[in-house]
């Protein structure tokens, strides 16, 4: 009976030893569904001009390449500025100010989504907008043409 019940206690614990390891096996996590990606959001830098544009200025910056090129936008105050989106190690974006913008600072809002699963991401910008001052020139004495050199070894004599 020793044996019977040995034999009967070990056969129990190896039953359930192969039904559960494969439950073991399959990894925690819980229920339902496939693998599903984590958010990666896009990322935006080499942001131009650093701080001081005129109105109607260019714009540029690059883009990570998980960005979905089509969600790339920039707002400022009630605007949405054209872009031009170009396939370059990412993406590089290029665009001009609003012309009606006046001067003083704003806040540009770079908004876009990224692939797989689009994250979203809003980086601000700080703009001083400045008009371009117009550099001042001084009026050059128009000087009179000298018709009358006569050159010598070198030497210049004016009559």
């Amino acid at each position: 009976m020793q044996i019977t019940t040995f034999f009967n206690r070990n056969f129990l614990v190896l039953v359930l030893f192969l039904v559960a390891s494969p439950v073991w096996s399959y990894g925690g996590g819980g229920g339902g569904g496939g693998y599903v990606p984590k958010c990666v959001p896009p990322k935006f830098k080499n942001l131009k001009p650093a701080k001081n544009i005129e109105p109607g200025g260019q714009i540029s910056f690059t883009a990570s390449s998980n960005t979905l090129p089509n969600s790339i936008q920039v707002i400022i105050k009630e605007y949405k500025v054209d872009l031009d989106v170009r396939d370059h190690y990412g993406y590089q974006v290029t665009g001009n100010l609003p012309n009606e913008l006046s001067e003083g600072f704003v806040l540009a809002n770079i908004v876009a989504h990224s692939s797989p699963n689009s994250c979203i991401t809003e980086q601000k910008w700080l703009l001083k907008i400045e008009q371009q001052k117009p550099v001042e020139v001084e009026e050059v004495e128009e000087v009179e043409k000298l018709d009358d050199v006569e050159v010598e070894e070198g030497k210049t004599n004016v009559e």
